[in-house]
């Protein structure tokens, strides 16, 4: 990433607020908002592409959460940690880091959640030219996003079903994808922008 001298100022701002909260919450034994500001931290260490710095921060809150019980903020570590895996070339760390996320998730009967790993693990298995296994992890999350009624997140993984059509050398089938992820994506979105640009020029 990209980052202006004004943007790297505001970046580092902010973890030093993030710090000093965490500092006063472990103070306090206030481990649940220890565990939360420690997802923020790693949240924010990721966009800044310090992938180092963001795995040490959700390992940290994993194991708080572990600790504490709570599921939502395990799969939230792990869907995280799962991303960092992942883009390092740690692919199986990232899909056993994935497929726990899930299982979490289900049992906070949270299929947005679900959706958004299966999302990520399906990404991961089109760039190790695993298709079918990345149509599967889509198709699932598509299906859980329509009963949801969640339109937008729909639209992005029908757009991210295409593209791993598109690589599988199925045109026909990925621009059939594209144009109804168009019609379902919010017009101006980061995601909205991408399956256009793959309708007007393909996805190489």
């Amino acid at each position: 990433m990209q980052m202006t001298e004004h943007n790297v100022g505001r970046a580092d701002r902010q973890r030093e607020v993030f710090e000093g909260a965490l500092e006063a919450l472990r103070a306090a034994d206030e481990q649940r908002g220890a565990a939360q500001t420690l997802l923020s931290l790693g949240r924010l260490e990721l966009e800044l592409d310090n992938l180092d710095a963001a795995e040490t921060r959700y390992q940290e809150a994993l194991d708080l959460f572990r600790t504490l019980g709570e599921l939502r903020g395990q799969a939230q570590a792990l869907s995280a940690l799962g991303i960092i895996w992942a883009s390092s070339g740690r692919a199986a760390e990232a899909l056993d880091a994935y497929e726990l996320a899930y299982n979490l998730y289900g049992q906070e009967d949270d299929a947005a959640g679900q959706a958004q790993v299966l999302n990520n693990a399906g990404l991961l298995y089109v760039s190790a030219g695993q298709h079918e296994q990345a149509a599967t992890a889509f198709e699932t999350a598509i299906a859980k996003l329509r009963e949801l009624d969640e339109r937008h997140g729909e639209g992005r993984t029908l757009g991210n079903l295409g593209y791993a059509r598109a690589q599988q050398g199925d045109v026909e089938s990925a621009r059939d994808l594209w144009r109804r992820a168009m019609a379902k994506l919010t017009p101006g979105t980061p995601e909205h922008q991408q399956v256009r640009s793959w309708l007007e020029g393909g996805a190489d």
